[in-house]
């Protein structure tokens, strides 16, 4: 079984990873920042700290905190001023004696400097390129990609096997980008039913096919698996056209810009794979809720320097049972164009050569669920 159930995720999600609009509180109010009559009682005062640099493209948020030091509870509104017109306003009722937060967005047209205001702050705020085409490009031209990775699984099962299953995984990924080859390698602590084991999992591509190998702490011998799949379904997730979003922001630091975003509708998943043989079945899209991604690049290389992806799932088939919870998936890519090695084993070949095309939808949990039965 490939291993892609969270990999293929992420490469979708990361294909709605772009810089159009957001949704929410962009449209301008006609009120400057203020207190209701009631909140003037209130004592509300509003606090931010603003970012002084920003993505041009992509949404740019300010945090407001607003304090009520007063016995009455009010309603305050905030104003977010860019350039001198107001681009951005919310109002929020503060209990006494009691905090609240409130996130205004913006998004900058293009690079350059603009004067930002709100709740009394003002600052003059750059907007940067979007780095994430340049990444791309950087990306799609490298000939080899080593990574850490790590992964999660909270899930709920219900039917042959009942309970929950949680599961934490470290490992590393090698990727061979001009011959189209991997060998990753994962170590999973898996705790099922009261019981708690380790489990190691390695995972080779070859030729249009996934082999994977994987044994319980305490089992003998490994099983073995296969699936035809193809090697972009196995590969870190780097192709990131710039299309869909769902409100999208992004942070800059001193070395990286970090571009999160959330997808709360598989209709643009599903519009991507419904005609792939490859991707997520119809069955299976219908069963994630909703994804979050995030995703780092680095200012010096402009290469990508990680993407982290976590799903909601509701019902998903897993051995006979279905699962509702949560995955999460996190790569680092540390290494670009090193040698690596991702020969196919002789003994792994053999090992597979019986077993057939695998249907399970989830190596992890199958053999989790196998060292159960």
């Amino acid at each position: 079984m490939k291993r892609s159930l969270l990999v293929l995720v992420v490469a979708g999600a990361v294909l709605l990873a772009g810089c159009s609009g957001l949704t929410g509180s962009e449209t301008p109010a006609a009120t400057d920042e203020n207190e209701t009559e009631d909140s003037a009682a209130a004592s509300v005062e509003a606090s931010a700290t603003l970012d002084a640099e920003a993505l041009a493209g992509v949404g740019y948020a300010v945090t407001v905190d607003a304090v009520n030091g007063g016995d009455t509870a009010g309603n305050h509104t905030v104003g977010l001023t860019v350039d001198g017109e107001q681009v951005a306003s919310e109002t929020v009722r503060v209990d006494a004696n009691a905090e609240r937060s409130v996130t205004l967005r913006h998004i900058f047209p293009g690079p350059g400097e603009y004067t930002v205001e709100v709740a009394g702050e003002s600052t003059t705020v750059t907007a940067i390129e979007n780095p994430l085409p340049r990444a791309r490009e950087r990306m799609d031209g490298v000939d080899t990609i080593v990574t850490e990775e790590r992964q999660s699984m909270n899930l709920t099962l219900q039917g042959q096997q009942n309970g929950r299953m949680i599961m934490r995984g470290e490992g590393t990924g090698r990727y061979d980008m001009v011959h189209n080859q991997s060998y990753t390698s994962m170590e999973n602590d898996i705790e099922f039913g009261g019981f708690s084991f380790v489990q190691q999992v390695d995972t080779w591509y070859a030729n249009g096919t996934e082999y994977e190998r994987s044994k319980n702490e305490n089992e003998m011998e490994y099983e073995y698996e296969t699936e035809e799949t193809t090697f972009n379904d196995v590969t870190p997730p780097t192709e990131i056209p710039l299309e869909l979003t769902n409100r999208s922001r992004a942070t800059v630091t001193d070395d990286t810009v970090i571009v999160r975003g959330n997808l709360d509708s598989l209709l643009g998943l599903a519009s991507i794979f419904g005609n792939s043989s490859s991707g997520p079945g119809e069955n299976a899209l219908d069963k994630f809720e909703s994804m979050r991604f995030e995703i780092g690049v680095d200012r010096e290389t402009n290469y990508i320097s990680y993407v982290e992806m976590d799903m909601q799932i509701e019902g998903l088939e897993i051995s006979g049972s279905t699962g509702s919870g949560n995955f999460t998936m996190y790569a680092e890519f540390v290494e670009f164009d090193t040698p690596v090695d991702t020969a196919l084993p002789e003994s792994v070949r053999e090992g597979a050569s019986g077993t057939g095309t695998a249907t399970s939808s989830s190596a992890t949990a199958s053999a989790g669920l196998r060292g159960q039965s």
